[in-house]
This record gives structure tokens, sequence and C-alpha cells, in this order.
């Protein structure tokens, strides 16, 4: 059994840096993501069963069967739930209407495994901070206002991977288990 989860890796650039420092420079009780770490959940499966595995890698092929590598754009900032109650820190994304036809596959084919469907609809978006305390955050409100309709970069994406985290005191440790490439 791993905590498992299916994602699509980003890679990181100046823009998110920047950002990302300008967040741990206000002083808010925040915890920054770790951007090489960065990615977009398609589907967090919690505890996933070893002997899955094999399926899951079936459905993860099927799902990204006739797709053609294709970029997004990272761009706008924002919070859940809402910028008066922050507990998430994002940035955004543009052209990623595939992520969500590909999130809609999962969903359906893995609850067949016994991994619940989400309650929230997809919301393609990159993690880059989580809100631990109240303090300093009209400052992080003013920096997600101001970086609203940023451009953060363009990502090329032509695979997803089914990853392991591993929870350590120094933050999650993420490990490949299998991926799809899309094909041409």
């Amino acid at each position: 059994m791993f905590r498992g989860f299916i994602a699509v890796d980003i890679e990181s650039n100046d823009r998110l840096d920047s950002f990302s420092a300008g967040l741990g420079g206000t002083g808010a009780n925040l915890k920054l993501v770790d951007l090489s770490k960065v990615h977009i959940t398609l589907k967090f499966l919690g505890n996933t069963r070893e002997d899955h595995v094999p399926r899951i890698k079936e459905i993860l092929i099927e799902g990204v069967k006739g797709i053609e590598p294709f970029d997004i754009e990272l761009v706008g900032t924002g919070a859940f739930p809402n910028l008066n109650r922050m507990r998430v820190v994002w940035v955004g994304t543009r052209n990623a209407e595939r992520l969500g036809k590909i999130a809609s596959y999962l969903e359906d084919e893995l609850e067949s495994l016994g991994y619940g469907k989400e309650r929230r609809g997809f919301s393609p978006h990159l993690t880059i901070a989580r809100v631990r305390g109240g303090g300093n955050l009209d400052a992080v409100k003013g920096l997600v206002k101001e970086n609203g309709d940023e451009v953060f970069g363009r990502q090329l994406v032509d695979r997803i991977v089914l990853k392991k985290s591993d929870l350590t005191p120094k933050g999650p440790i993420y490990t490949v288990v299998e991926e799809a490439i899309f094909r041409e």
C-alpha cells in the first residue's frame, strides 16, 4: 500500500520562483511547495494497493490514447477556497481542457477499483503554498491579486504519471511508479 496520485509534472521557471519567493517574503505562516516537485494533480488516489498498479497503468494508457503532446499556459494566481479564507495559494492554467478530459476519464475508470470520485470539479492548478495560520495574510492577498493575470510561462504536456508520495518531516518525496506517454 502506498499514498498515490496521478499528475502532470511541471518544470519550475524564474517567474514561478519569483512569485514563490515573494510569498515567502511576506512573513505569513506559509508552507512553500518545493518548486522542483510542482505538478498538476489529475487524480488523488490516497491509499493505493500495489496489486492495482498494473490496472492503473492500463487506465493511464487508455486515458491518453490519441492525445498528442500539447502546451498549456501557466497563468494567473488565486487561493482556495477563496482570498478571504486562504488554505492554498495557486497558479492557474490556460488551454488545459485536454487535462480536464483526462481527469474525467480517470475519475470514471478508477472508481471501479474503489477510488472514490472527487466531489469538487476539476480545477487544473499548481499548488505554490499552503497557509498554516493567520497573520500577514493581507500581504499574501495583495501579492495574489497583483499576479492575478500574470503569465508564468508555457509547459509542454506529453505524459501523465502515477506517483508514490512518502510524507517526511522535510516534505514529501515523490517517486514515479508508472507513466503514460502521449503518442502523436
